[in-house]
Order: structure tokens, then sequence, then C-alpha cells
């Protein structure tokens, strides 16, 4: 069974930023490039606001 990875993007980009470093580590590794709420491919709407609590608590299965 391989190693899963998980690469956050940083504010404001998606996870297209790790496009170069997920082809050099898929070999090896499990790698997944989720977008955050609201950026990248990710196209849901929510009623509030997301805070980084929330964000985490979605992110939190994958892990």
């Amino acid at each position: 069974m391989q190693e899963t990875v998980l690469m956050l993007h940083s504010s404001l980009s998606s996870g297209r930023q790790w496009q170069v470093l997920k082809q050099a580590l898929k070999t090896q590794f499990q790698v997944l490039n989720p977008d955050l709420m609201g950026y990248g491919t990710h196209t849901g709407r929510y009623p509030t606001p997301m805070q980084l609590a929330d964000e985490a608590k979605l992110l939190w299965p994958l892990l």
C-alpha cells in the first residue's frame, strides 16, 4: 500500500500549483491535491463564509 501525500494550496491559488511535484511523486505515493472551497475547480457555494476550522473538517476524511 502506498503512502498518501496531501498537498494543500496557498490562499488564492488552487491544487494546480502542485502539478509538477505531483507528477514527480506519483510513482512512489498516492498524491491528493484538492482545491479548497471556492478556489480552483471547486465551484460550491456556502451560506456562510468558511473558516479554517471548517476547511479542516472537510479535509479530515482525506487523511
